[in-house]
């Protein structure tokens, strides 16, 4: 009979990806928890009701009858003056407490939407937040965990 190895987490590297990727963990954890605050709070807030209302409205307003670079070039300018702040944020002592509550504000607008299109739409608001809304969120959400994670790095060596 043959003998089965046991799984150890030191070999497989987990224990060593977590050690290396802290900060990163941090900012996907600030992120969900953003998210899910936001997708409770939703339902009773109506200030974050008229907010996340008016962030659809612009989100559909910069993209219906457009042309594709035009909304590619919108979308990319809004997405990078949000990285610029990030990175900005980096650049102070004060960015190792700044950059996670910007992770956070980001996951209660993500939160929010998904929770509006829901609420307001049902099965054609879930519909249109995986196929038009998702995606580029999924893509931008990595780079914004990424760069948060350079800038708190950066933001600690500045502390020290």
């Amino acid at each position: 009979m043959k003998r089965s190895t046991v799984l150890n987490l030191r070999q497989i590297g987990i224990t060593d990806f977590l050690n290396k990727n802290k900060i990163f963990l941090l900012m996907a954890i600030t992120f969900a928890v953003g998210c899910i605050a936001a997708s409770f709070i939703y339902p009773e807030n109506k200030k974050l009701q008229g907010i996340i209302s008016d962030y659809f409205l612009n989100f559909l307003s910069h993209r219906i009858d457009k042309k594709f670079f035009n909304v590619f070039i919108s979308s990319f300018l809004e997405l990078a003056f949000y990285m610029l702040v990030i990175f900005l944020g980096g650049s102070s002592m004060f960015g190792v407490v700044l950059i996670p509550f910007i992770v956070l504000i980001r996951g209660l607008y993500y939160g929010g939407f998904s929770a509006l299109l829901y609420s307001e739409f049902a099965l054609k608001g879930v519909a249109f937040n995986a196929l038009v809304f998702i995606p580029p969120a999924l893509i931008f959400t990595l780079c914004i965990f990424f760069a948060a994670k350079e800038s708190i790095n950066l933001s600690l060596r500045l502390a020290r």
